[in-house]
């Protein structure tokens, strides 16, 4: 029986020899990988952190973006449970930070901060757009900005400026 370290190696050739071959013959293929990252155990020195299936995907990927959990949203509400009223926290959103790991075609290193709404399950357009604007000096403060992106035209002119950087 093949042990466990030499399936995952030959699941890394093969990937490697896979992506070599979509890499030359196909310009205009998108493909998508997921990959989990794992804690390796006894590191000392450098990063302790792996991704299962070899260096292939790090290696012939024209993008890695890593998304990381930043914290949670979280609102109070008062509840009665039974005997009196309570404080309860109830999770409504997370913080998401998305790098960019590395980029063949743009500039890498960048990072973008947004916040994902698990009630509506969809990012929140309003708050992302909110700091774009913040942050490119358009708005005094993040609570002005929210107050006028009810304006479309302001929408528009905001999404131009985080698309273009």
């Amino acid at each position: 029986f093949p042990t466990r370290r030499s399936s995952d190696l030959r699941l890394a050739a093969l990937m490697s020899i896979a992506l070599r071959r979509l890499n030359t013959t196909n310009k205009k293929t998108a493909i998508l990988c997921i990959n989990q990252t794992r804690t390796k155990v006894g590191i000392v020195f450098g990063s302790s952190e792996t991704t299962p299936g070899g260096k292939a995907m790090s290696y012939f990927a024209s993008y890695r973006i890593r998304f990381t959990k930043a914290g949670r949203i979280r609102t109070t509400r008062k509840t009665y449970d039974g005997e009196k009223m309570v404080i309860a926290h109830d999770t409504t959103g997370q913080k998401i930070k998305c790098e960019l790991v590395k980029s063949k075609l743009s500039v890498p290193e960048k990072e973008v901060w947004f916040v994902w709404d698990l009630v509506k399950g969809e990012v929140d357009e309003d708050s992302y757009l909110a700091a774009v604007a913040f942050e490119h000096g358009m708005y005094p403060s993040i609570r002005s900005a929210r107050t006028v992106l009810k304006n479309a035209k302001i929408r528009s002119k905001i999404r131009e400026v985080a698309r273009h950087g």
